[in-house]
């Protein structure tokens, strides 16, 4: 169908029988029975997904509805990863209903990663607060990027991983700004304990960029029962189909 080409998404074109008429290259990718995607065919079989639909899709056809979509379905992939997308159903002039796929696999992968580093996050403030005497073993346990601070950001304590990533030593790091792994932007910082979890362009020491999704939360010391900051970060990684 001409202008469907132009866009950044693959399609099905589907008469009122839910029959295939018309199909990009690419549609195969999303589904898991991507034999049953022949021309002629029920799309139902090739998309078990849209079965419960057919009411919705008809009010479209009928033109009681303009459009409709189904957002995040998950399947897997040959490789055995995860392929996200959404659907957008569209009546064309022709009384033939218009499927667009969008792929929306990176975009959940990283957000899968930002919950990911913020529930980590909550569950070691969690385990130091309850078991303080026990701090230098889960920092040193970890295989986190993790860091604690004071208040001021001033670095106390630090994972082994952390060390490995950034390329600093213990003796470089203690003591030190934590906005030294943020190219020296403290008002990263202060938006970090402000917002608890953002995306950060981080710097090793060899001034390597890393794209981090860092999350923080509230700890208190042993000593004094003041606030201590903990901050757990992840490396932002797009994946690849």
């Amino acid at each position: 169908m001409k202008g469907l080409d132009n866009l950044s998404r693959e399609y099905l074109v589907v008469d009122r029988t839910f029959s295939i008429l018309e199909k990009s290259l690419g549609v195969e990718t999303f589904s898991q029975r991507s034999e049953k995607l022949k021309l002629g065919e029920d799309v139902r079989d090739g998309f078990p997904e849209l079965i419960g639909l057919e009411e919705i899709l008809e009010d479209i056809f009928v033109k009681h509805k303009l459009s409709f979509e189904l957002k995040d379905i998950c399947i897997s992939s040959d490789s055995n990863k995860s392929i996200y997308f959404n659907l957008y159903f569209i009546l064309a002039n022709d009384a033939k209903l218009i499927i667009l796929f969008e792929d929306v696999t990176a975009k959940n992968f990283k957000y899968q990663q930002k919950i990911q580093a913020a529930n980590e996050c909550k569950l070691l403030a969690e385990r130091i607060s309850e078991n303080p005497s026990k701090l230098e073993e889960i920092v040193q346990s970890t295989k986190t990027v993790l860091l604690i601070t004071d208040r001021f950001g001033k670095i106390h304590n630090l994972s082994p991983t952390t060390l490995e990533l950034f390329g600093y030593s213990r003796k470089e790091s203690i003591g030190k700004h934590i906005s030294m792994l943020f190219n020296n932007d403290k008002l990263i910082f202060f938006n970090l304990i402000v917002h608890e979890n953002l995306e950060i362009i981080c710097q090793t020491k060899t001034k390597k960029n890393l794209y981090m999704n860092f999350s923080s939360s509230l700890i208190y010391s042993q000593i004094d029962n003041s606030p201590d900051l903990i901050f757990v970060g992840q490396e932002i990684i797009c994946q690849t189909k």
